[in-house]
């Protein structure tokens, strides 16, 4: 047997906040549910509530096709790039699919309010967060280097597909949304700052006008 594509091993940066261990501090669980008719896994945060909720029925693995469905516990939910949208909360009242595969398209000047602009930009983020009524915070992020899609819909739900690589699932438990973010960046790293000589070349490449 062939060994499926992997993206690379993310080392994370040398910061205290990268290397302590946060579950005392941001308790976090998984659990195997067992009822007679479904088996399902549910990861909880620390009221417990389910946040992320997988059942056999919504994973299916082949050569080249991964899906997994999973009910969520919010529908305020945010990121999922890169693409352009009339607000940065997703609408989880219809279905919707955000397309990533990097490619050289620019943002629509004008979107159209019956897609939304749904066209894959230059970079891919396949990272959503997800904002509790109670005001908690967690992150998922699906790591994976092969084209890829996410569908949301109402219950609220998330359907990921790729058509390769392994399934990379990481949970960043919050549980502020600026912790979720903290988190995330401690573990994918920060962009990196471009040299001040390099400034401004998008002025010159699209013939923006100066102000």
């Amino acid at each position: 047997m062939l060994a499926r594509d992997e993206t690379p091993p993310i080392l994370m940066e040398a910061s205290d906040f990268g290397r302590k261990n946060l579950y005392g501090v941001y308790p976090f669980y998984m659990a195997l549910e067992l009822d007679g008719k479904a088996h399902g896994v549910l990861f909880l945060n620390s009221n417990p509530q389910k946040i992320y909720e997988i059942f056999t029925g919504g994973l299916m693995f082949a050569d080249q096709f991964i899906q997994i469905a999973a009910y969520i516990s919010s529908s305020n939910v945010y990121g999922i790039g890169e693409n352009a949208q009339m607000q940065l909360r997703h609408r989880l009242d219809s279905y919707l699919t955000w397309a990533m595969l990097a490619r050289d398209e620019t943002p629509p000047i004008l979107m159209e309010a019956s897609d939304f602009g749904r066209k894959n930009l230059y970079g891919v983020y396949p990272f959503y967060m997800a904002l509790e009524l109670d005001g908690k915070a967690h992150g998922v992020l699906f790591l994976n280097s092969n084209p890829q899609e996410i569908t949301t819909g109402p219950a609220p739900h998330i359907i990921y597909r790729t058509i390769g690589g392994i399934l990379d699932i990481y949970f960043f438990p919050g549980p502020r949304p600026e912790d979720v973010i903290r988190q995330y960046l401690a573990f994918v790293g920060t962009p990196a700052v471009p040299p001040y000589w390099a400034l401004g070349f998008q002025v010159n490449m699209f013939r923006w006008l100066l102000t």
